[in-house]
């Protein structure tokens, strides 16, 4: 019986001995009764750390998502695909996670908005779109007769020209501004290299404006000469 005891004991540690050599995991003495379980939870999240589970194992920014661009000021449907804009996938939506960024993809939206990585909503920051609710802007200051004809005399200076874009793939003239033409000029977003669109158009409503204070300024004139002449007329006739 001792035999037994002493062979089933020399048996027993040869397996484990071997059991280790092949990699099997040693029990842990700080486990309880299911220590078998114990140490599949354990291993698991071994796992998840060495897999990416933890952002700083992997150096992925936390902060970075993915956010929709500008896109075009009026929505007149899409014009995609884009040289060097992969489609979206599946796991590529707004405010969804995302690691590089700069990158963007394109969701094939009618106003022509793209998906950008970034840490901060692009629509938001300068040069971004611009937002006409007066809780996002302070020192307003609404534009008089006055300065609305200055803005008016503006976009009466601009000079228009016609022009090719240097490497385009397929060539075609295009009818438009120069910013070196009047780089102070409101209409101008020097940093981007393009015209600030919202200021463009909104010189043209002071245009349009300046225009209707003078056609009502005319009107008036006219309707005075107008009663003068009859006025004459009246007393020849007397």
């Amino acid at each position: 019986m001792t035999t037994k005891t002493i062979h089933s004991s020399a048996a027993g540690g040869w397996l484990a001995a071997l059991a280790l050599a092949l990699g099997a995991p040693a029990c842990d003495k700080g486990d309880d009764d299911t220590g078998g379980t114990n140490n599949t939870s354990k291993g698991s999240a071994s796992a998840s750390a060495s897999s990416g589970g933890s952002s700083s194992s992997t150096g992925v920014d936390p902060s970075l998502q993915w956010y929709s661009t500008c896109g075009d000021p009026v929505c007149s449907g899409y014009n995609g695909p884009w040289d060097g804009v992969p489609a979206c996938a599946a796991d590529q939506k707004e405010s969804y996670s995302c690691a590089e960024a700069g990158i963007e993809c394109d969701f094939m939206n009618e106003c022509n908005a793209r998906l950008r990585c970034a840490s901060a909503d692009p629509k938001l920051q300068e040069g971004g779109c611009p937002i006409s609710r007066a809780r996002f802007k302070e020192g307003i200051d609404y534009v008089d007769g006055e300065a609305r004809e200055g803005y008016y005399r503006q976009l009466l200076d601009l000079k228009l020209a016609t022009y090719q874009y240097r490497g385009a793939p397929t060539p075609r003239t295009h009818l438009g501004v120069i910013l070196e033409d009047d780089p102070a000029g409101v209409w101008v977003d020097g940093a981007n290299d393009r015209v600030d669109l919202y200021g463009y158009t909104s010189l043209a409503i002071a245009g349009v404006q300046s225009q209707a204070d003078e056609l009502a300024a005319l009107r008036g004139e006219l309707k005075a000469l107008r009663a003068e002449l009859a006025a004459v007329k009246a007393g020849r006739c007397e």
